[in-house]
């Protein structure tokens, strides 16, 4: 008899958002999630994207990725 798999989730998609200040301060990282869904962490950093790209944001966007963790080891923002 097959063993049956636990269907609580150990894993989820976090995304990763690097920013600079416009004033040329140093980097920030910014972790945002859990999400469930690749997709809507990958649609987190492309709005997050556009609103640093407006004129009056005084932050500028470096870099966005998308990874995978365990719900144990989430870090803070």
């Amino acid at each position: 008899m097959a063993r049956k798999m636990n269907k609580a989730p150990s894993h989820a998609w976090r995304a990763v958002i690097v920013t600079r200040s416009a004033a040329g301060g140093g980097e920030t990282t910014e972790y945002l999630g859990p999400y469930w869904r690749r997709g809507d962490a990958q649609t987190r950093i492309t709005t997050r994207q556009r609103a640093l790209s407006a004129d009056w944001s005084f932050r500028t966007f470096v870099n966005g990725w998308v990874e995978a963790a365990p719900l144990g080891d989430w870090k803070e923002a």
